[in-house]
């Protein structure tokens, strides 16, 4: 399309000058951006306004939408075909159509500024079409209809009826249930929860960190910046890993510590730590308790518990009172608590005595069904004595049970005058009796299973400490993994002999029973090709590291079949070990 655009201006001296202007293009555009063939000044003017656009049957004026175009004094509220005389208001320009298909230009306009337009705010506000200020609904009239409203649902109705429905922010969790009518119980007016209110119910709240490790700041946080009330029994301790990552993705950077980064169970996290017990030798006799030594786990981490007890003699094939072989299973000796969480410690008189009773002497019917007494070395030699002086010490013909035991007694009391021939007899009995206690302190007894000391008294044994949860500081539960075998985390302690089971006699304990422990046992040579030996030391670490869990779990936004596991799922944030926040001086109020 070519056009012809003349641009008429009046000067001072009243003289009319024109300019002209040969385009072409598909459509002459009229607007107040710069990229228009017909460029008009003023905010009355849209950056694109109208345009001339030439058709078939003639050229066609057509405004942009919400743009305003008056044509014969007529506001345009479509295209329309303009013919040589028509004139187009646009703001304060008056544009003319001078001529069609002449000297060959499809379309010849007069550009010209008639008067000044409109302010540009009167412009904007008419484009914008914002008609609240004029009428029956003005603006400032719904402004007060909305303020009324809103005093009216959440202060007037409730105060007037009673019914505080407007005022509950959601329902409240199964935990808060008590105080859940009495909202002065943690509330007061217009201002937040404060952590005097949580620790009026819960003083005792112990803290996160030592508060040596100088992370004060954690006692000052609000306890609502973690505790969402008023979602029900979802989230108000169900916090997201971002909550814990704030500090931990870079714990090692912000302060002196040994704990490792963690932001991600999946992601980044560092490999578990081990809490093993530690003997602690006697002082003056008396005997001291364990200390938790923690350590990073490891293959080849070992831990002193004092004991020379191995698993694959026991699970590899254990011979019978009767002779016969077997496995014993998982929970013959491993029985979960009650609340299913952590395993009871194993007891010698329920689960060991039945295989070694203990027998320590020959002679009459009584000596040899005796069974030696387990627990302290002095416990055990005291009882020898009265074992083998029972035996001697027979009553006396016209003799009472009472006379007897007092005869006894006069012969066991230190300090008592005695005869020559009742000497005799006690040192015939202590004669016994440490020979006895000699037998039962050696390899084929007490060595057995415990380590004895080869320094000083050959009659002490070292200290025992069994770590009855190896990552104590966790919330693992045994009943959550009921259908996993022992064997998936403890492959080690569930190898058992193919030379034992080849056995005349044996019987091998596979399968489980409803509501019991699933041990199922693996064959030694088939343990040995996934990159595992048996465990033959009281000393090795029966379980995984942080590979086994990975197996099952990913981080907090995983989805099946992989187990969504979030920092809470298995840390502790409030140790009760620790200092009660309430009672340092820095907490929040």
């Amino acid at each position: 399309m070519r056009a012809l655009l003349t641009h008429v201006s009046v000067r001072r001296s009243g003289n009319i000058a024109r300019r002209d202007e040969e385009v072409d293009c598909e459509a002459v555009r009229v607007g107040r951006s710069l990229s228009n063939q017909i460029v008009l000044e003023g905010l009355a003017v849209s950056l694109q306004h109208a345009e001339f656009v030439a058709r078939g049957d003639g050229v066609y004026l057509v405004p942009m939408p919400a743009s305003t175009v008056l044509l014969g004094g007529r506001r345009l509220a479509g295209d329309v075909r303009v013919a040589a005389g028509d004139v187009a208001r646009i703001g304060g320009y008056e544009l003319r159509v001078v001529g069609l298909g002449e000297n060959d230009c499809d379309l010849a306009i007069d550009i010209q500024h008639v008067e000044e337009s409109q302010s540009g705010l009167a412009a904007l506000l008419e484009r914008s079409e914002i008609q609240l200020e004029h009428g029956l609904w003005t603006r400032r009239r719904w402004s007060w209809i909305v303020v009324v409203s809103i005093l009216a649902a959440t202060l007037i109705i409730p105060l007037a009826t009673g019914y505080r429905g407007s005022w509950n922010t959601g329902p409240i969790s199964n935990n808060h249930a008590q105080i859940a009518n009495d909202c002065a119980a943690c509330h007061s007016a217009f201002q937040p929860v404060k952590n005097t209110a949580c620790l009026s119910c819960h003083p005792r709240i112990g803290s996160h960190a030592d508060e040596r490790a100088e992370f004060a700041h954690l006692d000052s946080l609000r306890c609502a910046s973690c505790h969402l009330e008023h979602g029900g029994d979802d989230g108000l301790a169900a916090l997201e890993d971002v909550s814990c990552a704030s500090c931990h993705a870079d714990l090692d950077a912000q302060h002196a510590t040994e704990v490792g980064r963690a932001s991600d169970f999946a992601g980044e996290h560092p490999e578990f730590t081990l809490h093993l017990l530690t003997p602690v030798p006697p002082v003056d006799g008396a005997p001291q308790a364990p200390e938790v030594k923690r350590v990073a786990w490891g293959p080849d981490v070992k831990e002193a518990s004092g004991l020379e007890f191995d698993h694959f003699t026991h699970v590899g094939g254990v011979r019978q009172a009767d002779s016969t072989r077997s496995n014993l299973r998982c929970d013959s000796c491993h029985v979960p608590d009650e609340a299913g969480r952590r395993m009871q410690p194993v007891d010698f008189e329920q689960h060991c005595r039945g295989c070694h009773a203990l027998n320590y002497a020959r002679g009459s019917k009584n000596m040899r069904q005796a069974e030696a007494h387990h627990g302290e070395p002095g416990e055990l030699r005291r009882q020898l004595q009265l074992a083998f002086l029972d035996d001697v010490l027979l009553r006396q013909p016209g003799e009472t049970e009472r006379e007897t035991k007092r005869r006894r007694l006069r012969l066991t009391r230190p300090g008592s005058k005695r005869a020559p021939e009742e000497q005799q007899l006690i040192d015939a009995v202590n004669k016994r009796a440490d020979s006895a206690f000699t037998l039962l302190m050696s390899d084929k007894y007490c060595g057995q299973c415990h380590q004895l000391v080869p320094e000083g008294d050959p009659s002490d044994v070292a200290p025992v400490a069994i770590t009855q949860a190896w990552f104590g500081d966790t919330l693992f539960d045994h009943s959550s993994h009921a259908s996993t075998r022992c064997g998936e985390c403890h492959p080690r302690a569930a190898a058992h002999s193919e030379e034992a089971a080849s056995a005349d006699g044996f019987v091998r304990a596979e399968g489980t029973r409803p509501g019991e422990v699933p041990y199922g046992l693996t064959p030694s040579a088939e343990l040995k090709a996934s990159g595992f030996e048996p465990s033959r030391h009281a000393s090795d670490v029966l379980i995984l590291g942080e590979s086994s869990c990975l197996k099952c779990h990913a981080g907090s936004l995983a989805r099946p079949p992989d187990v969504a596991s979030p920092c809470v799922m298995c840390h502790i944030f409030h140790h009760a070990d620790l200092e009660p926040i309430a009672s340092r001086s820095h907490s929040a109020p």
